[in-house]
């Protein structure tokens, strides 16, 4: 399926998409750009705290957040018997495309 950008053929000032493969039909507009160049990204999760966690066991036992991001998986320090925990921790991704 392609997509391109085009002025509508009513009104110059007008962008939208045109998808080629339902017979010439507009859908909304979009902007977007194109780089010539891969840049690299940092995903930073900040996890300041968690109030009134339900518990399945009657004792706390281990309190932790685990982040997932695409292919990755941090977690925060273990924070032992607390239904409240206060974490303030900074998980840091590298390298995200």
């Amino acid at each position: 399926m392609l997509r391109e950008i085009v002025r509508e053929r009513n009104n110059a000032y007008k962008l939208a998409i045109r998808v080629d493969g339902n017979n010439g039909g507009y859908t909304a507009p979009i902007i977007y750009e194109v780089h010539s160049q891969i840049s690299s990204f940092q995903l930073r999760v900040y996890i300041l705290w968690a109030r009134e966690l339900i518990c399945i066991e009657k004792v706390v036992t281990r309190t932790f957040v685990r982040v997932f991001f695409l292919h990755r998986c941090q977690e925060t320090a273990v924070i032992k018997h607390t239904t409240n925990p206060i974490f303030n921790e900074t998980l840091i991704f590298d390298e995200q495309l």
